[in-house]
Formats: C-alpha cells, sequence, structure tokens
C-alpha cells in the first residue's frame, strides 16, 4: 500500500513537471513558495492515503489519473501570464 510519502513525492514530481510546462522554474521560487506548494502537496497525500484506507478509491485509481494527467498533455491547452493578477 502506497505510504503519505509516497503520494507526497508523486504530487511533488507534479508540481515540477506542471511549473516546467508552464515555462517556471519552481527551484527558483522563494522559499516561501516552495513551503507553501509543499505544505499542500503534503495535505493532499494525507487526503489520498485516508481515502484508500478506507476503501472509497484504490491506489490503482489514483495512479491512473496522475498518469492520465502527467503523459496525456492536459497543461499544454493553458496558457500562464505571469503578469496576470487574480480577479
Amino acid at each position: 500500500m502506497t505510504t503519505v510519502k509516497q503520494y507526497w513525492t508523486t504530487l511533488r514530481n507534479m508540481s515540477q513537471t506542471v511549473s516546467t510546462r508552464f515555462g517556471v522554474d519552481i527551484r527558483m521560487s522563494p522559499i516561501e513558495t516552495r513551503f507553501v506548494v509543499a505544505l499542500i502537496n503534503f495535505e493532499v497525500a494525507m487526503i489520498l492515503k485516508l481515502l484508500v484506507t478506507k476503501g472509497l478509491v484504490t491506489d490503482a485509481e489514483i495512479q491512473a489519473v496522475y498518469v492520465d494527467a502527467r503523459d496525456n498533455n492536459t497543461w499544454e491547452s493553458e496558457t500562464f501570464d505571469p503578469d496576470q493578477t487574480a480577479p
């Protein structure tokens, strides 16, 4: 069974993949930003672990969604404008 740390590592890798596709090197972000991203990934990892433990989803289902998002160019239709501000 997948551990919280394994889910967190997968989420961290996905964050880096997505940011790279947007042309952003997350490793160059301020430490505070990287901390918040890591914290959010940790919280999501805990929720994923809880969902699997309770039998609501399986590891295979989670991995299938991850692979689909990673490999099927989900992010290529999106654009990122660093000068754009939130509404």
